[in-house]
């Protein structure tokens, strides 16, 4: 006899699971565009945001490689990261980035 509602939980852990590794999927491949310098597949990837635990790095990512090109990196974007992730070691490091500019 089969237990009610048994095969959507396994569909829920199998659906959690897919969708864990397509972020890690994402967040891999940011730091491969940051390391190579895509900045298009990097801005591609850092505007389909996230819920998982090393979001902020494709965030740092991608703002630290605008201010790397000496682009002008929004300062509202700027200021949103160091608010958000205040205290961070990204934070700190990227405001360092910021003022040696």
């Amino acid at each position: 006899m089969k237990k009610k509602g048994g095969g959507s939980l396994l569909g829920l852990l199998v659906g959690a699971t897919a969708w864990a590794q397509s972020g890690d999927d994402r967040i891999l491949a940011a730091k491969e565009a940051a390391r190579t310098g895509n900045r298009v597949q990097l801005e591609a990837l850092a505007a389909a945001i996230e819920t998982h635990p090393l979001e902020p790095y494709v965030q740092y990512w991608l703002l630290s490689n605008r201010l790397a090109r000496a682009e002008p990196a929004p300062e509202v974007d700027l200021w949103a990261f160091l608010q958000r992730e205040n205290g961070s070691l990204l934070a700190e490091r990227l405001r360092g980035e910021w003022l040696t500019r």
